[in-house]
């Protein structure tokens, strides 16, 4: 058996607050703009890919990826794939306007 000390605590397992609160931020800015029509859903999704390719390179060049940059993609990953959902109903909207 390790009779290392472990230095992981609960507030491990928890969100980091400022990486949680900049997301929501970030989230609710692009979700506004788009409903302004500042921003294309389009756009946005193309915004949020850009995003989560570079998260993804630096996750590869890594080598050995942390388990916060595989929740970073996964986070990534569900915002683009709402966003596409976005995309999607835009799309069926105008088809039948």
């Amino acid at each position: 058996m390790d009779s290392t000390p472990s230095t992981a605590t609960a507030a491990d397992d928890e969100p980091d607050a400022h990486g949680r609160a900049a997301l929501l931020l970030v989230e609710s800015l692009i979700h506004g703009l788009t409903a302004r029509s500042v921003l294309s859903v389009g756009e946005a999704v193309s915004i949020m890919e850009i995003a989560l390719d570079a998260q993804i390179a630096m996750s590869e060049d890594a080598g050995q990826p942390t388990p916060a940059m595989r929740k970073a993609t996964a986070l990534l990953t569900s915002l683009v794939a709402s966003l596409r959902i976005d995309l999607t109903e835009d799309a069926e909207i105008d088809a039948d306007s």
